[in-house]
């Protein structure tokens, strides 16, 4: 009965095993997790591995910008500012 129950509890270990790495691996859905738990700081982390991965996303920056600012980085925060200034004409990338 023992090794039955460690076989069950072991099936399920290793199912949620891969969820929990898929979670780690993505810095935005991290950044949001944080900042759910009140964490900005290590949402801002997040956010800056997500931008590092992929300089060129246009919603990426933005995020950082807006959780910098919550922290009262508002060098980070000034970028934020000038996305708003993106005039009808050109569109983020």
């Amino acid at each position: 009965m023992r090794s039955v129950a460690a076989f069950v509890f072991a099936a399920f270990a290793t199912l949620a095993m891969p969820t929990a790495r898929a979670e780690a691996a993505d810095p935005l859905a991290e950044s949001y997790q944080l900042q759910t738990s009140n964490d900005t700081a290590g949402a801002v982390k997040a956010m800056r591995k997500a931008v590092d991965a992929a300089p060129g996303v246009y919603f990426l920056r933005l995020r950082l910008a807006y959780l910098a600012s919550l922290t009262g980085d508002y060098a980070v925060a000034a970028e934020r500012r000038a996305a708003q200034q993106v005039g009808a004409g050109q569109q983020p990338r």
